[in-house]
Parts: structure tokens; C-alpha cells; sequence
């Protein structure tokens, strides 16, 4: 892309290189981006077509015994981007919350 933003003819997605993102996520978010059964998380991997985790068990005894889970977001760049802004969304999402 040119610094205006506009894609050359030959430059596709392809051309960006896929970096693996992670998000440190309070124990409360993370349910909220997991959803009941799973359902939210799976909401997230259909709509933006990457691949979404939370690890837990995963993660080393340290990190584990944190109030802390880390979501882990792969795939295509504009993918990984459309799975960041679902998971915010859900981070942040008042919903259902009593006003403070």
C-alpha cells in the first residue's frame, strides 16, 4: 500500500506477512470472548476467517496461576484484524452490566 492507503496493481494479501497476535485478557473478558459454550469464540473464527484461541492449561504453571488469560489470533493480516476488533468488542461490551 502507498502512504495514501491505495493497493498497487501486483500487491495483495498475500504480501503482508502474518504475524501472530496476543491479547492479555482479565479472567471475565476472555469468558465474554469465549461465550457460552463457545459460541462467541466460534462467532469470532467464522466472521473474520482467523484462527482464535484462549489459552489456559496451555500456558506455563507461572502464567497459569495469574488472573490473566492470553487469546492468541492467527492467520491472513486482514483476517487477524477483523478477529482483533471482534474480541475488543467483546472485551468491552456493557451489555447486560449495572451501571457503576
Amino acid at each position: 500500500a502507498d502512504e495514501d492507503g491505495a493497493r498497487g496493481v501486483d500487491e495483495g494479501p498475500s504480501d503482508l506477512p502474518n504475524v501472530p497476535c496476543r491479547i492479555f485478557l482479565p479472567v471475565v473478558p476472555a469468558a465474554r470472548v469465549i461465550g457460552k459454550g463457545g459460541a462467541s469464540i466460534r462467532a469470532i473464527r467464522e466472521q473474520s476467517g482467523a484462527n482464535v484461541r484462549v489459552l489456559q492449561k496451555e500456558l506455563p504453571q507461572e502464567m497459569q496461576r495469574r488472573e490473566d488469560r492470553v487469546a492468541v489470533l492467527t492467520g491472513e493480516p486482514y483476517a487477524v484484524q477483523e478477529a482483533i476488533a471482534a474480541v475488543l468488542e467483546r472485551v468491552f461490551d456493557r451489555s447486560g452490566l449495572p451501571d457503576t
